[in-house]
């Protein structure tokens, strides 16, 4: 498997992850413009990953999302932890 490919399962297996933590279907979640971003602590441990939304998402597929709150919303930093070894975050 050629690096080109594998980055693209890693990024359609984050896709996968972050449409079931949010409740959304993947074909849902692929119609909204989205961000990860770790935040830390003060003293520079993450401590988890902020999901922001773009302005020009569907409000209609953000409704579904338990938890949205000002069109972010923290999932823990374990979210993209899978047993195939790989690490799927940005």
């Amino acid at each position: 498997m050629s690096s080109r490919q594998m980055e693209e399962r890693a990024e359609q297996r984050q896709t996968e992850i972050l449409a079931e933590e949010l409740g959304l279907t993947v074909e849902e979640l692929d119609t909204v413009g989205y961000e990860l971003e770790k935040f830390c602590s003060d003293d520079g441990h993450p401590y988890g990953i902020l999901v922001r939304f773009l302005d020009e998402s569907q409000k209609r597929i953000l409704g579904k999302i338990k938890g949205l709150s000002n069109m972010s919303m923290q999932v823990s930093l374990n979210t993209f932890d899978v047993d195939d070894g790989e690490d799927y975050e940005n």
